[in-house]
């Protein structure tokens, strides 16, 4: 994505109502503390690192009703 990044475009869809209440999981090969940050400071947003985890990704999808 030219320009921008994945919470770049999460922040675009949590400033439209239809979009607002979607929760986000971001999948990256890259997993550092500024994730868990956001991670913390955003309910709507969800980090999984590569390779993924199936069972986590399982419970994390259940966890936030998906």
């Amino acid at each position: 994505m030219p320009g921008l990044d994945g919470i770049d475009v999460s922040n675009l869809l949590a400033k439209h109502p239809a979009t607002a209440s979607i929760p986000i999981v971001f999948v990256s090969a890259v997993f550092s503390p500024i994730h868990r940050q956001d991670s913390a400071s955003n309910p709507m947003h969800h980090y999984l690192g590569k390779p993924i985890d199936e069972e986590m990704l399982h419970d994390l999808l259940k966890r936030i009703g998906v």
